[in-house]
């Protein structure tokens, strides 16, 4: 458990995590503790928080593939600039389904093809669309968007949101065309390219992690209450 845990550690490091600490805190069942070091100096997850977040949890997903270990749960705490935590959950640890490391049929220009020619309609500007494999040889789907303001980006958001065109798009040509993306990345900036929006969409884990700006349409996206116990990020 030890060694799993420092390679865990390793491969979040390489991945630009800002890992400060990661450990086992039970043995039996198997849970894990992964703490992470904010940019933020308040109350407020910083824009990239939600998506280490997310990276913490696939690593462990991955670990349960590759050494065949029940690892049963895992905590994510994010702390600010002194210290406090100002994030945490601590959720059972999910699972890749079997067929995830099957390799796709189109290459990664056909698919970033595919996603760009029939992108819905907007009023944002687009600024990147790629497609590429990480550290892992997951398939990624990177878009980046820039809007005149907020109310531009809140009237076109709705479209590329989980409940949007773009990600039936994603969903049909995984499942028609052999695209095989399992991670999509969405960004939207605004006119001096400050973050209005980070958003990952994990395909194979089917969650959802994001950080938005102050004013940004919060209709398109679940926000629950925050739990008793635990903190949510929006």
């Amino acid at each position: 458990q030890d060694d799993i845990v420092s390679d865990l550690a390793a491969r979040l490091t390489q991945q630009g995590v800002p890992l400060k600490s990661m450990r086992v805190t039970s043995r039996a069942p198997f849970r894990l503790e992964a703490i992470i070091q904010s940019e933020s100096a308040g109350r407020e997850v910083a824009p990239s928080d939600p998506l280490f977040t997310h990276a913490v949890e696939r690593e462990v997903a991955l670990a349960r593939r590759r050494y065949s270990v029940g690892i049963d749960w895992v905590k994510v705490v994010i702390v600010n600039a002194q210290g406090e935590a100002i994030y945490w959950s601590d959720v059972p640890a999910k699972a890749l389904p079997d067929d995830v490391a099957l390799p796709g049929r189109l290459a990664d220009a056909q698919v970033a093809e595919l996603v760009r020619s029939q992108l819905p309609p907007s009023e944002l500007q687009l600024q990147e669309l790629s497609v590429s494999l990480d550290s892992n040889g997951a398939r990624v789907l990177t878009i980046r968007l820039s809007a005149r303001g907020i109310e531009a980006a809140n009237r076109a958001i709705p479209e590329f949101s989980p409940r949007g065109r773009l990600f039936v798009l994603v969903d049909k040509i995984n499942a028609e065309q052999g695209a095989r993306i399992e991670i999509c990345r969405l960004d939207v900036v605004d006119a001096e390219g400050r973050p209005l929006l980070k958003y990952v969409r994990d395909v194979a884990l089917a969650q959802e992690n994001w950080w938005q700006a102050p004013g940004v349409t919060q209709d398109w996206f679940p926000h629950p209450l925050p739990e008793p116990t635990s903190q949510q990020v929006q």
